[in-house]
């Protein structure tokens, strides 16, 4: 049998980062499990709804983070008045003893009030690297989800049985394959590997070259297979792209985060300094347009994790900032 090695530095991200390879590991724990409770009540769009399960469950661990977040919110929006008079006493000079004035005496009214300027961005900030462990995990989910990574051995097994396999599998594979690890296609191992990347146009060209015994055979598991990668028509191991359906995926990330940035403005604060009234302009509209766009070039599943994070923030937001907003607080100065 012979021996063929091809260089493929994008099937798996070697170098990932002290931060984003533990937290993968972990999320690749839960997500195997509610991956396997949603595969028990229903098959198809299971692997959507272990997202959707394992997105939720991130936002209830990070309730206490976020109720000190919006408690800083609101005081900081009760505190802006004060702050205001503090920006107006000093004007608009550069002079740096003068600036240390105002910082010192900003810093007074933020330790007096227990208020930390900065404390709305930690839910934010934990996000990100969530964010980047979940697209690592969507490359190659079958290594963090077993019964996936069952599926991909079996149809490796299957198509490793064909006659003159090799013939059907080089052309197909070899434009994949740009400078990195070397892989061999003789090894079930190392052809998983390989599928993970196949497309659906790669699936078709393969299955109509294949003798039709194992065509019957393997379209069957593939079709299990992609029932539980797709989501409503929408291939979550895919990136989200342009296209309909995938398209969808920005579009409601960025009318969500849209929805999220808005109502955040409206709990934040309300400067008269024109630079703070740009910079909030900027988040509301800005910040949906850059989710949109990167969520084009993301793998689906990771924008379903960000829709429904951000879902989630909503409905979080108008509860807090209600509860919060009606508990009186006395301003120190």
């Amino acid at each position: 049998m012979p021996n063929l090695f091809f260089s493929l530095s994008n099937m798996i991200a070697k170098d990932q980062s002290a931060i984003i390879r533990p937290i993968s590991i972990a999320l690749g724990f839960i997500m195997d499990f509610f991956f396997n409770l949603a595969y028990f009540f229903t098959e198809p769009h299971s692997l959507g709804i272990s997202i959707i399960l394992l997105t939720v469950t991130s936002r209830f661990l990070m309730l206490p983070l976020a109720f000190k977040s919006q408690k800083s919110m609101t005081a900081m929006k009760k505190l802006q008045p004060e702050i205001d008079k503090i920006k107006k006493k000093y004007g608009d000079s550069k002079d740096p003893e003068i600036q240390q004035k105002m910082n010192r005496e900003m810093q007074t009214l933020y330790s007096a009030n227990k208020v930390n300027p900065f404390g709305g961005c930690l839910p934010m900030l934990i996000q990100m690297p969530i964010f980047f462990a979940l697209n690592y995990m969507m490359q190659q989910t079958y290594l963090f989800v077993r019964k996936l990574g069952d599926m991909y051995y079996s149809l490796a097994g299957t198509i490793l049985e064909i006659p003159e396999r090799f013939n059907y599998l080089v052309p197909i594979v070899t434009p994949k394959v740009p400078k990195g690890m070397e892989l061999d296609i003789s090894a079930a191992s190392d052809l998983v590997k390989a599928l993970n990347r196949f497309n659906a146009r790669d699936w078709s060209s393969f299955l109509s070259q294949i003798p039709v015994n194992f065509a019957n055979i393997i379209e069957p598991m593939l079709a299990r297979k992609q029932s539980i990668e797709f989501f409503f028509g929408i291939n979550l191991k895919e990136f989200s792209g342009t296209a309909f359906p995938g398209v969808l995926i920005p579009i409601l990330a960025a009318g969500t985060t849209f929805l999220s940035s808005w109502l955040m403005n409206k709990q934040q604060p309300q400067s008269d300094n024109q630079q703070a009234k740009t910079t909030q302009k900027i988040m509301t509209y800005g910040m949906p347009i850059f989710i949109g766009f990167t969520t084009i070039n993301f793998y689906a599943g990771v924008g379903l994790y960000w829709i429904t994070s951000t879902v989630f923030q909503i409905f979080q937001q108008m509860f807090l900032g209600k509860y919060y907003e009606n508990k009186d607080r006395e301003i120190k100065t």
